[in-house]
């Protein structure tokens, strides 16, 4: 017997303890229904048939039952995203001991604190293990090494600390989502070129913001690890160079086991990499999302004003994000193989010393929806053509040496534009028309406050404005933003919502 009830169907009220009545009851399967709330009734336990267990989205509160002990068959246990509470330090995580026959247990999204028990060791059969967004706290236990059939681990957005080597007998780990825990504080995990080894099934790695140091661990992104998809070490303090195989090697891993890279994901951002970005970043061509920005690369030596960065880039033809600013590049131009990059959604280039001009084919790149070319040297006029850019949602200008009237700049045919950054510039007019587009942010040089005439443009519907005068005006550039690619396997890696001080904007 099963008792499934759809997702949506705005139950309400509380799980009767009389369900201990259904003596044959296999599954129970209760999805999206935050009108049920109250604890999960203790009398679940006399359900000896119990494979299934799940009661996933809700507004359930209060423990787990200790009484889900005697549930032997119990198979599958998903109670993520209530409003669970516990403490493992008083047992909140007993029931599992010596569930032999779990296969899947899942309690993320709630409020369980406390250390990891040893006794997770136990769980044998476990295929999938996620406690994510907890307040679990301590070193990872060494018996989870044992869990020899874990394939996905989930245990991001903790406090969990500790030397990572204890996951290395888990050959068949496939995902690994470990994001938001400082596993490197006082030095605990130090990144090494055994980094990870012997987890090579890899598909999806996140690690960022977990306070790693060490060298950046190029030989994840080798031929070993030839079935990974997704690798995220951004926001950590990694430093060293980015070395990638070479094309001989590539080849020699293809004619040897058919390996093609299947990399889709990279980000490496806000980290402490240098050197410069290798040529061979171009063999990886099923990239979707490239994310160096933050770090401390360089040019090449001898790199003409075009090739800050290598034009083998330009052979990323699948990219969709790119994400390359805030580095150490020489001044360079928009290198012309940008525009060859058909699929882009976001393009950020924010303070990476880009000079001259905005080239005239910025308007062929019409699936955009950020572009950040805010904080370089580019001079001249906004060529008219950035009004071809019909998905633009996002487009930060600001801190450059345009000039020439707002009006004219091409902002007002931007039909899908809600955050607009042009302060900072030598903009000049009225901005009537760029009004008439209803943005939520619109940031531009129109002095003290929108309306007035003491600034370069009079603007009567930005949300700030700025004076153009770092002596007058140092608030001005705080205006806080962040729209950097922090992907969340919640969400399948795609982009949720760039960040602002007063809210998010979502993309369409």
């Amino acid at each position: 017997t099963d008792l499934i009830m759809p997702s949506l169907n705005r139950l309400t009220g509380t799980l009767p303890s009389e369900l201990r009545h259904l003596r044959h009851l296999k599954r129970i399967f209760i999805h999206k229904n935050k009108g049920l709330r109250g604890t999960i009734p203790t009398e679940l336990g006399e359900l000896s048939e119990l494979r299934m267990i799940a009661l996933m989205d809700n507004a359930l509160t209060g423990t787990i039952p200790q009484e889900f002990s005697s549930l032997e068959r119990l198979e599958r246990v998903l109670l993520d995203s209530n409003g669970l509470t516990g403490d493992t330090a008083e047992g909140a995580l007993d029931w599992i001991e010596g569930k032999a026959n779990l296969i899947h247990l899942s309690v993320g999204f709630n409020n369980i604190i406390g250390t990891l028990p040893e006794s997770i060791g136990g769980l044998t059969s476990l295929e999938l293990l996620s406690l994510s967004d907890n307040g679990l706290h301590g070193p990872l236990p060494t018996s989870i090494g044992a869990l020899k059939s874990l394939k996905f681990l989930a245990l991001d957005d903790n406090s969990l600390t500790g030397d990572l080597a204890v996951l290395g007998k888990l050959s068949n780990l496939t995902q690994l989502y470990l994001e938001s825990n400082p596993f490197g504080e006082s030095n605990a995990t130090v990144v090494t070129e055994t980094f990870l080894s012997g987890l090579e099934r890899l598909r999806h790695v996140d690690l960022s913001n977990c306070s790693l140091s060490g060298r950046v661990p190029s030989h994840l992104i080798g031929t070993n690890y030839a079935e990974l998809e997704v690798l995220d070490l951004s926001l950590n303090s990694l430093e060293g160079e980015l070395v990638l195989p070479s094309k001989d090697e590539y080849a020699a891993a293809w004619n040897e086991s058919g390996f093609g890279s299947t990399l889709s994901y990279l980000s490496l951002g806000s980290n402490h990499i240098g050197g410069t970005i290798p040529t061979e970043i171009g063999l990886f061509g099923n990239l979707t999302v490239l994310d160096l920005s933050r770090n401390s690369f360089v040019s090449a030596a001898n790199s003409t004003k075009g090739g800050g960065i290598p034009s083998e880039l330009g052979d990323l033809l699948s990219l969709e994000v790119l994400f390359l600013g805030e580095n150490n590049f020489d001044e360079w131009y928009l290198p012309d193989f940008f525009q060859d990059m058909s699929k882009l959604t976001e393009l950020s280039l924010r303070s990476s010393s880009l000079v001259w001009v905005v080239p005239h084919w910025i308007g062929e790149l019409t699936g955009l929806q950020l572009l950040d070319l805010g904080d370089n040297d580019l001079t001249g006029t906004v060529p008219s053509e950035i009004g071809d850019l019909s998905n633009l949602v996002v487009l930060f200008l600001d801190g450059n040496r345009f000039k020439g009237d707002i009006d004219s700049a091409g902002f007002q045919g931007l039909p899908s534009i809600d955050v607009l950054r042009v302060q900072n510039n030598e903009f000049t007019g009225d901005a009537i028309e760029v009004c008439r587009r209803g943005m939520s942010r619109f940031v531009s040089d129109c002095g003290s406050a929108p309306g007035k005439s003491d600034g370069e443009v009079m603007c009567r519907c930005c949300t700030a404005c700025c004076l153009d005068d770092e002596d007058k005006d140092a608030a001005c550039g705080e205006l806080g933003m962040d729209v950097t690619f922090n992907g969340m396997w919640e969400y399948g890696y795609s982009r949720v919502s760039w960040e602002f001080d007063d809210g998010p904007v979502a993309p369409p």
